[in-house]
């Protein structure tokens, strides 16, 4: 086997080549390590800086600033004051008529009731007797009967 000759033209070229990549890489060798020369002494530089401006700082402050504070047991109080009117609120009342015997109770004195809630209930007889006597019409018993049942189905 015959090992391949380059011909003499190209060994100049091939030289001047490698000594172009050789020139290449020494500028960058050499720009980088400018770079990383100049921003280390930059650091070195700002933490004197800053050194220098701490100590200035702490003796100013002579270090014998203390903030001190007297601590006591007590109480404290407040008081409120004001004045207006106490008013029960949607106050209803409720007219029966004495004919009407009361078979049940469902609340007491002092309860909060809404609309629709049960409060007593009456004796059938009653209830017929008063109508018989008073042959007047009942729309309000009719319309509130008429509403707690609408209620009662739509929450039902």
């Amino acid at each position: 086997m015959k090992k391949h000759q380059t011909s003499t033209t190209d060994d100049p070229l091939i030289e001047m080549h490698r000594k172009a990549r050789r020139r290449r890489k020494y500028k960058y060798i050499i720009t980088l390590s400018s770079v990383v020369a100049i921003l280390l002494i930059a650091v070195v530089f700002g933490v004197t800086v800053l050194r220098k401006s701490v100590a200035r700082q702490v003796e100013a402050s002579d270090g014998n600033e203390v903030s001190s504070a007297e601590v006591t047991t007590g109480s404290i109080s407040t008081t409120v004051s004001g004045s207006g009117t106490l008013a029960e609120k949607d106050l209803e009342s409720l007219t029966m008529l004495s004919a009407l015997e009361i078979a049940d109770y469902y609340v007491e004195e002092g309860d909060t009731v809404e609309e629709g809630d049960l409060i007593a209930t009456v004796t059938n007889a009653s209830l017929l007797t008063a109508m018989a006597e008073n042959r007047r019409p009942w729309t309000p018993w009719t319309r509130s009967l008429r509403r707690r049942r609408r209620m009662r189905s739509a929450s039902g």
